[in-house]
């Protein structure tokens, strides 16, 4: 993780969002703020990996029977293989799903909306998964 200290300084002075952390600034408040930058907003992430379970809970059971032997083959391959979770930001995976799944089908926009996530104002700035601490939020604000 790659934390710009200008830019969440920014962020906690004077962007968009800088009215929701005045007062725990003018308080030295760092706990508050952790808090704040990290709880999860309407804004969305797209995920990086996905667990199998996810993806396998967007399927409608009637597209899949409607299925080739060969489709039913890969998807069964994709879901099966994945021990650490599937790659979904990876083209060639992404490929192999769109060729499973034809486009107006409810399971391939299931697979769509399954791409993004709600995320904080931390990984919105960020990147996925990340959590800021006070020691950070100390840093930006004192020497970003």
């Amino acid at each position: 993780m790659t934390i710009n200290f200008a830019v969440l300084k920014n962020e906690l002075t004077l962007g968009s969002f800088a009215a929701t952390y005045s007062t725990a600034i003018t308080r030295g408040d760092y706990n508050a703020l952790v808090d704040t930058v990290n709880s999860v907003t309407t804004s969305t992430i797209t995920i990086g990996i996905a667990r199998a379970t996810t993806l396998q809970e967007c399927v409608v059971i009637g597209e899949y029977s409607n299925l080739a032997q060969p489709a039913r083959d890969l998807w069964g391959a994709i879901v099966t293989t994945a021990t650490t979770g599937i790659s979904i930001s990876n083209t060639i995976i992404r490929a192999q799903i769109a060729g499973i799944w034809s486009a107006g089908t409810t399971t391939r926009t299931n697979l769509v909306n399954a791409q993004t996530r709600p995320c904080s104002r931390a990984e919105s700035l960020f990147g996925e998964n990340v959590v800021l601490d006070t020691n950070l939020i100390y840093i930006a604000l004192t020497q970003g």
